[in-house]
C-alpha cells in the first residue's frame, strides 16, 4: 500500500505535473488573499510525489501557485506538504480529480482527466468516483474514446450521445468537435423521418396500394414520393 507524511518543502522543490488536466487555474490572486488571511499556509497542503531530487504536484497546483504569489516562485520557503515517495501515473490522476476543495474543473478537463485514467486502466467505477461524473458516462468514454478521431478530445456528453446512436452515426458525432449537439439533432431527426416514412409505407401497403420506385410504363402519376434526404436531381 503506498503511503504518504506530512512534512515541510521548499517552494524551488515542487514542480507542477504535465498530467494535470485542469487549463483553467481561476483567480490565484484571490486564493493567495485566502491563504494569507489563514496564516500563510493553505488548510490543506498540496499532494506531493516524490521525484529524484524534486516533489511533482499530485494535487493542489493552484495552491502551489497562489504560495507562489506570496512567496516568490523558486522561493527557499518550506510549505506543509502531504508527499508520497512513489506514486503511479494512473493513482497520480486519481488524486487529481478526487478531491473536495478546489475550483471546479470544466466540462472538458473532467472529460479529459476521465480519457487519461481509462488509458491508463484506472477502472469505471474508481473513474465515475474520481472525477464526480455518472457512471453510465464515464461507461460510454470507455466505449467511445478510441473511436475518436487522432488528437480530438471528446466530452463525457459528447461520448454518451455518440454511444446511443448506430456506428456511423456514432463516429460523425465524435468527429464533429464543438459542433456536436448540432450533429446529433440532424442525426436524429433524418432517423425520425425514415421511422415515419417506414410507417407511412406500411400503411400504404396495409391498405393494399402498390409502392414503385420507378413509374411503370404507360401510367400517369398522381404524386411522386421521394425517399427522405433526396431529390429529383438526386435520383437522376
Amino acid at each position: 500500500m503506498m503511503e504518504a507524511s506530512k512534512c515541510k518543502v521548499a517552494l524551488r522543490d515542487i514542480v507542477p505535473s504535465e498530467t494535470n488536466p485542469r487549463g483553467d487555474f481561476g483567480d490565484i490572486a484571490a486564493l493567495a488573499e485566502t491563504i494569507r488571511a489563514t496564516g500563510g499556509e493553505p488548510v490543506n497542503p498540496p499532494v506531493l510525489v516524490r521525484d529524484g531530487n524534486i516533489c511533482r504536484i499530485v494535487d493542489g497546483e493552484r495552491r502551489y501557485r497562489a504560495l507562489c504569489e506570496i512567496y516568490g516562485e523558486g522561493s527557499e520557503r518550506e510549505v506543509d506538504a502531504i508527499v508520497y515517495d512513489t506514486l503511479d501515473e494512473a493513482n497520480e490522476l486519481v488524486a487529481m480529480l478526487a478531491t473536495d476543495d478546489k475550483k471546479p474543473l470544466t466540462e472538458a478537463e473532467v472529460s479529459r482527466g476521465v480519457q487519461q485514467m481509462l488509458v491508463l486502466g484506472v477502472d469505471t467505477e474508481r473513474a465515475a468516483r474520481a472525477s464526480r461524473a455518472p457512471r453510465g458516462k464515464v461507461t460510454a468514454m470507455r466505449m467511445m474514446a478510441g473511436r475518436a478521431p487522432e488528437g480530438v478530445q471528446v466530452t463525457l456528453d459528447q461520448a454518451l450521445a455518440a454511444s446511443e446512436l448506430p456506428d456511423e452515426d456514432a463516429e460523425a458525432v465524435l468527429a464533429a468537435g464543438d459542433s456536436w449537439r448540432w450533429e446529433v439533432s440532424k442525426i436524429k431527426s433524418r432517423i425520425a423521418e425514415e421511422g415515419r416514412a417506414a410507417k407511412r409505407l406500411e400503411a400504404l401497403a396495409k391498405a393494399g396500394v402498390e409502392v414503385v420506385s420507378e413509374k411503370p410504363e404507360g401510367l400517369v402519376a398522381i404524386r411522386t414520393v421521394y425517399p427522405y434526404g433526396t431529390t429529383p436531381a438526386a435520383l437522376g
